[in-house]
Parts: structure tokens; sequence; C-alpha cells
């Protein structure tokens, strides 16, 4: 081959290769504005199958809730002042042939699960983010905690036992594990296409776990930008279990979570997405005062969708 043509193949090559290295690259950020509606629609679809002595035992349930983040304010630093409302639940719960079901657009006091959810719809917090999703401030989620609590049935201690599995579901720590799974996915550096990058915190709710994830933008196409997700779900090693009316509970469990997402590239919000959790593991239950300690092998798939729409 002539050596003509031997530099016109290297030139190529190189050009190929040097538009490839000087691909744009952007930074990711949280980017809303001051007076800015969005309506967050996420489903939560649960099967969980447990051994009991030597029975297996399965309990389904689909959680369907619909918030709204009301953009309140962002400073010149791009942090946003946000309000999440609950605006509505749906729960259908069903375990040994007994099914129960709470819808918040209905009135249906009897549900024992009305207890529990219908105290939330109309309340909110206000949370304050930096650019990367970072959570600055909390307020307001106490307000949310005594309502739940107060409108359980029960004697006072039932309801102050209640009131602590509320705090580890529904309190600060809890909320700040919700905002970090919804909002942890901003890379700390810029990206551009092809690009990976990790994230890790804890899910502090009733029995407190970490989350190992790994992000990867695979393209863009009419201003959403399509990741993938990858991520390591374990038991936190120093939980301390729950305590219910003398009955004390561990957890250790170990998964995996896959996901596939599309996030909005203007205001860096996920617009839509879906992700499959499955988790194996067991259950250690004991009662001191009568010297019993159960084990229960558990495994659970759940299925989450997530659908964000500007108001």
């Amino acid at each position: 081959m002539k050596l003509k043509n031997w530099l016109t193949i290297f030139c190529t090559v190189l050009l190929t290769f040097l538009a490839c290295g000087f691909a744009d690259a952007f930074e990711l950020n949280l980017n809303v504005h001051t007076g800015d509606k969005y309506n967050v629609h996420i489903v939560n679809n649960i099967e969980t199958n447990m051994s009991v002595n030597n029975r297996e035992v399965q309990l389904k349930q689909i959680v369907d809730m619909n918030y709204t983040l009301n953009v309140q304010d962002v400073d010149k630093d791009k942090n946003a002042t946000i309000y999440y409302k609950y605006d509505s639940i749906k729960v259908s719960s069903e375990a040994a042939g007994q099914k129960m079901e709470y819808d918040s657009s209905q009135s249906n006091p009897q549900t024992p699960l009305s207890a529990i959810y219908s105290s939330m719809i109309g309340k909110g917090f206000t949370v304050k983010l930096d650019k990367k999703g970072h959570l600055l401030e909390i307020n307001g989620a106490n307000d949310i905690l005594n309502g739940m609590a107060d409108s359980m049935p029960g004697n006072e201690e039932q309801k102050k036992a209640f009131r602590k599995i509320v705090v580890q579901s529904f309190g600060d720590d809890a909320i700040k594990t919700m905002l970090k799974s919804s909002m942890g996915y901003y890379p700390e550096k810029s990206i551009q296409i092809g690009d990976s990058w990790e994230s890790t915190y804890e899910i502090k709710a009733v029995y407190p776990m970490t989350m190992t994830s790994t992000w990867k933008l695979l393209g863009e196409k009419n201003g959403l930008l399509s990741a993938d997700l990858q991520a390591r779900i374990t038991t936190t090693p120093d939980s301390q279990g729950v305590e219910f009316m003398g009955v004390k509970s561990n957890i250790n469990l170990s998964g995996d979570c896959v996901g596939s997402f599309n996030i909005n590239k203007s205001n860096g919000l996920i617009q839509n997405g879906t992700m499959v959790e499955n988790i194996i593991g067991e259950i250690e239950v004991s009662n001191p005062a009568k010297s019993e300690e159960v084990k229960l092998p558990i495994k659970i798939v759940a299925k989450i969708t997530c659908e964000t729409a500007k108001q």
C-alpha cells in the first residue's frame, strides 16, 4: 500500500480518537428555579417470602404514592429550598389470605392502614439541597410523625412503641435516606457519555442498610440522559435491631439492585425510571421473657417505578 494511503488511514483513525477524546463534558446538577412545581409518582411493588415453622408465608404489598416538589427559593449558590408535600397514597397489602387496602382519595376510616397513612396526606416537610443533591437543612418532619402516632389506636404503651418505629421509618434520618436515594445520583465531577461514577449511602429505616451504587451514562436524546444503575445492598453491621412490646428482632440481608433511568439534562431530575431489588437473608426474632429465639429465612423482590412531571 502506498505511503499516501497509509497516511490517510492513520489521519482518519487519529481524528476519530481525537473526536472521542474531546467529546463535550458537562456537570450534572440539580438545576431548578424558584416557583417550579413538580409531581412525583412512585410505585413500589414488593413481594416478600418467609419461612415460618417450615411453612412458606408470602406477603405482597403495593404502595402507590404522589407527592409535590414546590421550589420555594434558589439562592446565589444554587442551593434550593423545596417543600415536599404528600398528595395521595394507595396501599394494598395481602398476606395469608387476608387483604388490607387504603386509598387516600376515599373515605375508609375502618381500614387498619388508614391509621398509619391518612395523617400524612396534605402534610410535608421542607428541605434545603445544594446543587449536588446534598441535604443542608430539614424542617417539619416531626409534624408528620406526631400525626401518625396520635392517630394510631391502642394504649399509651403501644403508642410509645409504635412512635419509636415511626421515627425510624419517617423521621429525619429516614427522610435523609429518601432524599439520598432520590437525589444521590449526581456525580461530583464533570462527565461525558460512557462515564461511570459511584455513590454510597446508608438506608436509615427500621433496619439500617448500606447501598453502594454505580451509575453509568449511556447516551443523550431529546434532552434526556439515559443512565443505568447497578448496586449492592447489605445490612449495616452495627444495626441494633428493633424492639416492639418486648419482642426484639434483627435482620441480616444482602442483595443487588439494577435500574434504568432517564434524567432531564436541563433540571437534573429523574424524569422516569425503573429499578428492581433482589434481597435475601434472615430475620432473628427473640423474646427475652420466654427465652425464645427464631430465625426466619426471607427473600424480598421489589420493583420500583418513578415518574416526574412539571406542573
